[in-house]
């Protein structure tokens, strides 16, 4: 495979999967609220949390995935 799996590799993956269901969740719950013309206040901050956790996913990812 291309991806060497080892813990961190892992819980890197795990994490940038959770990010990736919160950011979709977030999405889901701003558009059927939108049905309704209300907003949700600080959405985007909530969608910006969950680009950070992504991205400290893809960051843990890569570097385990550093050759010595």
């Amino acid at each position: 495979g291309y991806i060497v799996l080892s813990k961190i590799s892992l819980g890197g993956l795990i994490i940038f999967i959770s990010g990736i269901i919160v950011n979709e969740i977030l999405l889901m719950w701003q558009g059927v609220s939108a049905m309704s013309y209300n907003s949700i206040p600080f959405i985007n901050e909530f969608l910006f949390s969950a680009a950070l956790i992504m991205f400290t996913g893809l960051i843990i990812l890569n570097v385990s995935q550093q050759r010595k």
